[in-house]
């Protein structure tokens, strides 16, 4: 749909006669860059954005775009006088190409000017181009009736006047016909005939024979297609959305966090060389090539280019320095980087598979990736989309010729779709290295109990667990990949490695604390020392309880029946819980203090217990639940009265009990009941 407009320049002065063309199928609207200056409209001062347009027939292209706001007269019916409203327009060299009009019928013409405001409608003949486009992020906003005429001809009503539009035969024809009430214009999105047809079959609007792919088979399949190996490292491709909302460049909004992480680093205290940290760590990460400056000369360039800010988080418990990179920052009405990036399929086994593995086994090895995600090459036409700014000098304040422009060469932690990209390498590496096709048993292993960057090895000999430690690093080590950080229960499987490749003892295993030399799993619970107790600050600390093998249930079972029996009260979140519950809340996390459970790492299972048959019951209820085991050589013990308060949820309920129940049999193989618990 196409008419003449009315537009307010920058200078004040009333412009009439702006070709433009109304256009639902693109997301935003543009403005000629030609238009934009002779309104008189500031594109020095207007923030830049990169425009990524997907356009027909999988025709795409990006180009530099200015955001700006631009002023349309507008009104509800002709009588009425002018009202200018601010509307925001992406700059743009060239919006259409020639529009050419197409002829309606005497009696098309006759319907039309029987209506008094249509008197006077002038048809033209001649074709231009349009100079602005309104997508649909202003459509909705302009649009006000939509009335049928004849043959397909319909009357939009919109607050810039109204516009008749319709199509007419495509066979004998090759426009389509929207008139105003000033002008008439017809959009020549069609080469020939061939395109035409194919822009009103289903193709035209993205449906074929092909189902729709769901969002992790297309980010599984782009990764596919562009994954590559240099050398020993493999190179990935960010999976970016065909279809995103353009993406700014971010600039500005960097160079506001860039001040304000100076003025933090500078104002911590402890430790006062926070600041000298930061540039360390990009200063080794340079010399690295994990990251790169930026000639001056690529600063301006045509590629999609976008900045992230970067912050830090120390930790004074550790006297670590950690450099976050917030790939969702975003200007209000634009996306951010991660909005235009896939997830990614979950490629992570079940923590608890793991675990379980873990504890069933004699000997047991842990290790991790060095900078795992550092270790994947990202591709030379995505680095542009991973720029950061920081300090040529620290004394030096951040003015423009003392910020240098970086960008990464690797894969950066803080991007939506970073762990996909590291699952799915080490499974493209370990199902496809010519090394790990010599071992397929380790590399499955492997497979099955990787966790992010963390390793899991099982071994039933020191002979074996040395064995699979040195294939396993010679498998990572041809994916440019170290393996560091080793830890077993048992010293003389890591006797042939260096010194710099284990860790000190005591460390946590997937959140569980881990003595190693004596094998053994410790649990504490969280200080609940909090005053004016609410809903929030009770679900905070429940919630904070690390047991992804339900092993503390039953410690924690009576604070959870509590909090279940606290909707009774239909409370508010944040509202300060009755004074016999605030007492009886205490003395419940009063119990919790200072205790720690400790259990073998191993759960020492022997051969022949899987020779016998055994019996596994669990009684449960909505609030409550008990467990019992008994072998075939033992009279099973009933339960004497039967639970009660079951209701639809009861299926659920028994699955949770059978889930705790499994757990705590294969740390307990002793005889126990409990019927009822509180």
């Amino acid at each position: 749909m196409t008419r003449q407009i009315t537009v307010l320049a920058g200078n004040g002065k009333v412009i009439r006669g702006i070709k433009a063309f109304i256009d639902p199928g693109s997301s935003r609207s543009f403005i000629k860059k030609e238009l934009a200056s002779k309104l008189a409209i500031d594109l020095k001062e207007a923030p830049e954005i990169t425009i990524n347009a997907q356009g027909m027939f999988n025709h795409a292209t990006s180009f530099a775009s200015k955001s700006v706001q631009l002023k349309l007269g507008l009104r509800k019916n002709w009588r009425q006088k002018l009202e200018f409203k601010e509307f925001r327009f992406c700059t743009a060299e060239k919006i259409t190409g020639k529009i050419a009009t197409a002829k309606l019928t005497d009696r098309e013409i006759h319907l039309l000017r029987k209506r008094p405001k249509y008197e006077k409608i002038n048809i033209p003949t001649e074709n231009y181009e349009a100079e602005i486009l309104i997508g649909m992020d202003h459509f909705w906003e302009l649009v006000t009736n939509i009335e049928h005429l004849t043959r397909g001809i319909c009357l939009v009503e919109t607050l810039l006047g109204p516009i008749v539009c319709g199509k007419i035969n495509i066979k004998n024809a090759n426009a389509i016909n929207c008139y105003g009430n000033e002008n008439v214009l017809t959009y020549g999105l069609f080469e020939n005939l061939t395109d035409q047809q194919k822009f009103y079959g289903l193709e035209g609007i993205g449906i074929n024979d092909s189902p729709t792919e769901n969002e992790d088979e297309s980010a599984q399949n782009l990764f596919d297609k562009t994954i590559t190996k240099n050398g020993n490292s493999y190179c990935v491709r960010l999976p970016r959305r065909p279809n995103a909302p353009p993406l700014p460049t971010n600039k500005n909004l960097c160079l506001s966090r860039l001040n304000s992480t100076l003025r933090k680093l500078k104002s911590i205290e402890d430790p006062p060389d926070l600041l000298e940290m930061y540039d360390k760590t990009f200063t080794d990460q340079l010399n690295e090539k994990i990251i790169e400056e930026i000639p001056e000369a690529e600063h301006e360039t045509e590629n999609l280019c976008h900045f992230i800010p970067n912050q830090a988080v120390y930790r004074q418990d550790k006297k670590k320095l950690r450099i976050v990179f917030d790939c969702s920052a975003h200007i209000k009405g634009y996306p951010s980087l991660n909005d235009t990036l896939y997830r990614g399929p979950v490629l992570l086994p079940k923590v608890a598979a793991v675990l379980l593995r873990w504890r069933q086994a004699n000997i047991v090895i842990a290790c991790d990736i060095k900078a795992a995600f550092l270790m994947l090459e990202l591709h030379k036409e995505d680095r542009d989309l991973t720029r950061f700014l920081w300090l040529r000098d620290l004394n030096k304040p951040p003015t423009q010729a003392n910020i240098k422009i970086m960008r990464f060469r690797r894969v950066l932690f803080g991007a939506v779709s970073s762990p996909f990209l590291l699952g799915a390498t080490v499974i493209h590496h370990l199902r496809n290295s010519a090394i790990a096709k010599k071992y397929p048993s380790i590399a499955k292993e492997v497979e099955d109990s990787i966790y992010m960057d963390n390793i899991l090895l099982t071994a039933n000999s020191e002979e074996e667990g040395k064995n699979k430690i040195k294939i396993i690093r010679e498998i990572f080590l041809d994916a440019n990949m170290e393996l560091r950080e080793f830890l077993a229960n048992n010293e003389n499987v890591l006797s042939e490695l260096e010194e710099t490749a284990k860790i000190a003892p005591h460390k946590k295993f997937l959140g569980i604390s881990w003595n190693n030399g004596e094998d053994k799993i410790k649990f504490s619970f969280p200080k609940a020392n909090a005053v004016d107790w609410t809903m929030r600050k009770i679900l905070r600390v429940l919630n904070s309880i690390f047991d992804p093998l339900g092993l503390l249930y039953p410690a924690s079972l009576k604070a959870r029946i509590f909090f279940q029996l606290l909707w009774e009260l239909k409370l508010k979140w944040d509202t300060p819980l009755p004074e016999e519950k605030q007492l009886e809340w205490t003395a419940i996390a009063t119990e919790w203090e200072d205790a720690i459970i400790e259990l073998p790492r191993s759960l020492c299972i022997k051969q022949s217990f899987f020779s016998n048959t055994h019996f596994l019951r669990c009684f449960t209820s909505l609030l409550r639940y008990g467990r019992i085991h008994t072998n075939n050589k033992r009279k099973r013990k009933q339960n004497k009265q039967q639970n009660k308060n079951i209701t639809n949820g009861y299926l659920f309920i028994q699955i949770i009990g059978l889930f705790i129940l499994s757990n705590y049999y294969l740390i307990n193989t002793t005889f126990l009941f409990i019927n009822k618990i509180r």
